[in-house]
């Protein structure tokens, strides 16, 4: 890991450290660096952490940067030997933050430009340990939600987190106390690199009493993005291996609190078990289910006959995989034979 400095400078702290990962945003890198250095707050630094991306994109930041000659002494820029993935990526970038306070970006998205002014104000305010906006979704053809705080309870936030909706699963519309991260089993985790988000956030939401919110959407993320971490159709066995570390992580932390027999924690985790067994199956590498059984054992064969939400194929490509990553060889063949005859099926009708 190298790390490329443009002040030698050792003035004070800054207020907030904005970490931005790169890997192959070369298209989308200069709407979001632009949105950051224009920003109208001045007591912040921008750490760019490139993951050995094989394009232009850091190239492209450099270039820009020229044009905002203010900006220049407090930009970082940390090149990692190779290409690790972003859980590493984002750990990388917040042991490098000076700041009191972190704020992610994405780099395929961007900021209003008073994003970090806001945030700020709202965290002095309040003396607040994590700080939450409202963000949109977009993709090429226009805006295609948009979503605001409003007050909840911990437990609302936490099953939200763990279900991946809403407000509190993202790391991106969070302006984050520095501290958080050495609280245990907050910071990102090297191989997480799918669900990394979701990994940190919902123990965050549960152990973080002092949540305050700017009810605006200051932040724009872009959604369905080819070739992005987190929107990749066809994953990999390391995708799997990701969400399903994430499922057994929820699992075994949610058991030591005493949240984990709440309903409502309960739902969410089905919920979560239910739509990373749908997402997995529907990709090519279903296979790699059967090294994690135990990563879908609250969702039974009853919840999966009572549910309404995915539809017949959705019910149905879950009671093919329940038993195909369950039992024991050879009795789940005749159940990968389904499986693999559903995938010949849907290539052959696409």
């Amino acid at each position: 890991m190298r790390e490329q400095n443009n002040s030698g400078n050792d003035e004070k702290n800054p207020f907030v450290s904005v970490l931005v990962p790169i890997y192959k945003v070369e298209d989308y890198i200069e709407e979001c660096a632009r949105s950051i250095f224009e920003q109208t707050s001045t007591d912040f630094e921008i750490i760019f952490v490139d993951d050995a991306s094989p394009d232009n994109s850091v190239m492209k930041v450099k270039r820009l940067l020229e044009s905002y000659p203010e900006r220049k002494p407090y930009v970082r820029f940390i090149h990692n030997e190779r290409n690790y993935g972003i859980g590493y990526t984002r750990k990388v970038a917040i042991e490098a933050a000076r700041g009191k306070y972190v704020l992610h970006s994405d780099s395929d998205d961007y900021m209003n430009r008073d994003m970090v002014e806001k945030l700020t104000q709202k965290a002095i305010e309040d003396d607040a340990d994590v700080v939450v906006c409202g963000y949109e979704a977009f993709n090429t053809e226009g805006v295609l939600s948009s979503n605001i705080p409003t007050p909840c309870s911990k437990i609302v936030r936490i099953s939200e987190a763990i279900m991946a909706t809403g407000l509190y699963n993202v790391h991106w519309n969070k302006l984050i106390r520095k501290s958080v991260y050495s609280l245990p089993e907050i910071m990102p985790k090297e191989g997480i690199d799918m669900g990394e988000d979701t990994y940190i956030n919902y123990k965050m939401m549960h152990l973080v009493e002092k949540i305050s919110m700017v009810p605006e959407v200051l932040y724009h993320y872009r959604y369905e993005r080819k070739g992005s971490y987190v929107t990749v159709k066809n994953i990999d066995a390391k995708t799997v291996d990701s969400y399903c570390a994430v499922l057994l992580d929820m699992q075994s932390y949610l058991k030591r609190q005493q949240t984990y027999s709440n309903d409502k924690i309960q739902n969410a985790l089905l919920f979560r078990e239910k739509h990373s067994l749908l997402y997995i199956t529907r990709s090519k590498s279903y296979p790699c289910l059967r090294k994690y059984p135990s990563a879908f054992h609250e969702l039974t064969y009853s919840e999966i006959l009572k549910d309404k939400s995915s539809g017949t194929g959705g019910k149905t490509l879950m009671l093919m995989a329940k038993p195909y990553l369950s039992l024991p060889s050879p009795l789940h063949l005749p159940f990968g034979l389904l499986l693999h005859l559903y995938h010949q099926w849907h290539s052959s009708s696409n």
